[in-house]
């Protein structure tokens, strides 16, 4: 299969994509510079370089797809440049689904985030759509907003699957979620946990499988 891949050099990104390409593959990247996909090209990928918010980038990169994968996110949590957060989750999402839908590709797969359906406040099933507020930040705000970007594609017909992974962890994560854990272990944080509380962890390679 030819499968376009947005965010391939990201945490999860280059675990998905080096997975395609061993089972044989061929994967198109979308990267912010060539620099940035260096390691993806190295190891047999094709590189799209431009912007997640520009719908013509995708437009290239979707040429001939089976499939596309879009992981392209921006994930800071506490003080953001809350504009570039918007372009690159809420923006972005948009231009791709739209090329996607242009391009008439066969599979998308969008990745979402538990984060962005809110509290489970108990209930056994989660919720599918995408939670009103209120956001404890910019990164809650925007991949609730693009949720509803993608639930509404789906609404419209396309043939698309949305992936919720919730606290995502394992080697080399180097965002938010892999800082607390290493502030936890080297006891520079305490876990503050409310009781009673229930919370989400997901093995990294585990939603790579998923995803596949």
């Amino acid at each position: 299969m030819l499968i376009y891949v947005t965010g391939a050099a990201g945490f999860i990104g280059s675990r998905v994509t080096r997975r395609l390409l061993e089972r044989g593959d061929r994967i198109r990247c979308l990267v912010r510079s060539g620099a940035r996909g260096a390691a993806l090209a190295a190891g047999g990928a094709e590189l799209v370089v431009g912007d997640v918010a520009d719908r013509t980038v995708h437009v290239q990169g979707l040429q001939h797809a089976d499939a596309a994968i879009h992981l392209a996110a921006t994930y800071e949590i506490g003080i953001v440049d809350a504009a570039a957060m918007q372009r690159t989750n809420v923006a972005g999402t948009g231009a791709f689904l739209e090329a996607a839908a242009q391009a008439g590709t066969a599979r998308i797969i969008h990745i979402s985030t538990t984060a962005a359906l809110g509290p489970a406040q108990g209930a056994l099933d989660e919720p599918v759509e995408a939670y009103a507020g209120p956001y404890h930040s910019e990164y809650h705000r925007t991949k609730a907003e693009a949720h509803g970007l993608a639930r509404a594609a789906q609404d419209a017909g396309a043939p698309l699957i949305i992936i919720c992974p919730s606290f995502v962890y394992g080697p080399g994560d180097e965002g938010p979620a892999g800082r607390f854990l290493k502030d936890i272990v080297r006891r520079k944080l305490p876990a503050l946990l409310k009781t009673p509380a229930r919370f989400s962890y997901v093995f990294v390679d585990d939603v790579v499988t998923g995803i596949i």
